[in-house]
């Protein structure tokens, strides 16, 4: 069986956690499965971050599972608004 079947469905911080396994440069980024959990991570970060859904749908941009935040009371809205959302 071919290999790259195997890929398919895989969300993007799975497929950039296979792609860094092989040496392949990606941007750095983290996975909160809970409020309190990207609560710390924003804590931790002092620059804007893109807060993205990670769901295996394509149009996650325009339907709203893409969120540019700041400063950390706009990271903290968006966080809760995703992980709140049915998206």
């Amino acid at each position: 069986m071919n290999k790259s079947a195997n890929l398919t469905g895989l969300l993007e911080y799975q497929s950039k956690l296979l792609l860094k396994n092989r040496s392949t440069p990606v941007p750095s980024g983290e996975v909160a499965k809970t409020h309190l959990n990207a609560r710390r991570i924003a804590e931790r970060l002092s620059t804007p971050v893109t807060i993205k859904t990670q769901v295996g749908v394509t149009g996650r941009f325009k339907a709203g599972g893409i969120r540019y935040a700041e400063t950390p009371v706009i990271r903290e809205k968006a966080t809760f608004n995703l992980l709140s959302s049915s998206l």
